[in-house]
């Protein structure tokens, strides 16, 4: 922005040529003195300025100078030097020019130049107009003389009047460049701004765009609740693969090879050895041999596959949430407390809560779960199917086989193992009568569960 302002003010500073003749003006720093910043400035200014500029670079030979000056019709040759040894190749340069008969009028600067060096070593070495250059305020004036063409005066600023006159006259340019400066880059930073609001701009007189709010799958709002109340009992999440290995879904479940069980879980065989998982329970077996021997309390959330033909209540896909707790002195009451606390708070502190004896292979005792019908209170109808009972899930305490082959002690540990299915539990609450509807994505199912 501040070089904007510096080129918009010396646009108007500068006089402008009325003429199609641009003034053409060849610069370089002498060999040995690196200006690049400086000198592509000049270069953007005087461009700027009527000025047709040649740069020739930082190492500005001689030889440089007079091909251009045979190529072109030059106006102005410019020199600066900045250190001692380039004064030294500036003089040099200015005789061979006066040899050649060259009088094309110089600009001379640069901080190793001083008046007494040019005044001493270079005018008699040179038969053309020489310009010394002390200063920026000097460097503008001479070009305004290059630029009118008019060489009867060329005394620049810092040559005039004297010193307390020249100090004032100086601070008055510089205020006064100053302040146009300033005011330049003010109009220069609103323009800008006025242009991005344009850009910018919005129209409020547009009718708004209503975005629906979605509803959250009646399955995650269960599985969420579920992993809340037992986290909030001391539970730990564990996870393991959905491709498993036939040891560790059924082998170290209690269900060998030739066990009837396994017609239970007809599952998808990858081969021989590997299958899709058929229950969680192998992420219990799983943790049982990395814990060897310490104490478990975990939940197993996850989806597990069977081969099902789908219909309202079956799919060859669902999910579970398993739980597994070995400690010490673990007896049935602790499950029964477990489920109680866990059914109350799905289904209402009223429920009652009740275990029927049952089989599963990797549980002994094992059990079903019930809960009174929270549609009749127990009374019997169509949601019960009369008994007054709904069937809720199933568990039991962990078969010893199964201890001792994890690497427990069935003599000094015990364990209580469950499992329930997410989208029964989900169906139960919200009355769901077909469980394709939780994979369907229909919008219009989504809605009912949406927060108002």
């Amino acid at each position: 922005g501040r070089m904007e302002a510096v080129l918009a003010m010396l646009d108007e500073f500068l006089p402008k040529k009325t003429n199609t003749h641009k003034t053409t003006i060849v610069i370089g720093t002498v060999k040995g003195d690196v200006h690049d910043v400086g000198k592509n400035l000049v270069d953007i200014i005087l461009s700027n300025n009527g000025f047709n500029v040649i740069n020739i670079g930082i190492k500005a030979e001689l030889e440089k100078f007079l091909e251009v000056i045979k190529k072109e019709k030059v106006d102005c040759i410019g020199m600066s030097g900045l250190l001692v040894k380039s004064t030294l190749i500036m003089k040099e340069n200015l005789e061979e020019l006066k040899k050649l008969g060259i009088t094309i009028p110089i600009m001379l600067g640069g901080a190793a130049l001083n008046r007494n060096f040019v005044d001493e070593y270079c005018r008699p070495n040179y038969d053309g107009i020489i310009f010394y250059c002390k200063d920026a305020f000097d460097s503008v004036a001479a070009m305004q003389i290059i630029q009118s063409g008019d060489f009867s005066d060329i005394t620049l600023p810092s040559q005039k009047g004297k010193s307390e006159d020249l100090i004032e006259a100086r601070n008055s340019i510089k205020n006064e460049l100053t302040l146009k400066l300033e005011e330049k880059r003010t109009l220069l930073e609103e323009a800008k701004l006025q242009q991005k609001l344009q850009d910018e701009v919005i129209d409020i007189t547009l009718p708004g765009v209503n975005y629906d709010m979605g509803g959250k799958n009646p399955f995650r709002i269960i599985e969420d609740e579920m992993i809340d109340i037992f986290t909030s009992m001391g539970y730990e999440i564990a996870e393991g693969p959905e491709v498993e290995l036939d040891l560790f879904n059924f082998e170290l479940l209690n269900i060998p090879h030739d066990h009837p069980a396994r017609d239970m879980q007809d599952s998808f065989y990858i081969d021989e050895n590997t299958l899709m998982r058929t229950h969680t329970s192998p992420v219990q077996a799983r943790t049982m041999k990395a814990k060897a021997g310490q104490p478990i309390k975990i939940i197993c959330p996850g989806k597990v596959y069977r081969r099902d033909d789908d219909d309202a209540t079956h799919s060859h896909q669902f999910a579970q949430i398993e739980g597994l707790v070995i400690d010490k002195n673990i007896n049935l009451g602790n499950l029964k407390a477990t489920l109680e606390l866990f059914l109350k708070k799905m289904y209402g502190e009223k429920r009652e809560v009740r275990l029927r004896s049952s089989y599963f292979p990797f549980t002994e005792p094992s059990v079903e779960v019930d809960i009174s019908c929270y549609e009749c209170g127990g009374k019997g109808c169509s949601v019960c199917k009369g008994t007054g009972w709904i069937e809720i899930l199933g568990g039991g305490m962990v078969h010893p086989n199964v201890l001792r082959m994890s690497g427990y002690d069935p003599e000094e540990y015990q364990g209580f193992a469950f499992g329930i299915g997410i989208e029964r539990v989900a169906m139960l609450r919200y009355g769901i009568e077909d469980i394709r509807r939780f994979y369907q994505n229909d919008v219009r199912f989504l809605k009912q569960f949406a927060k108002k």
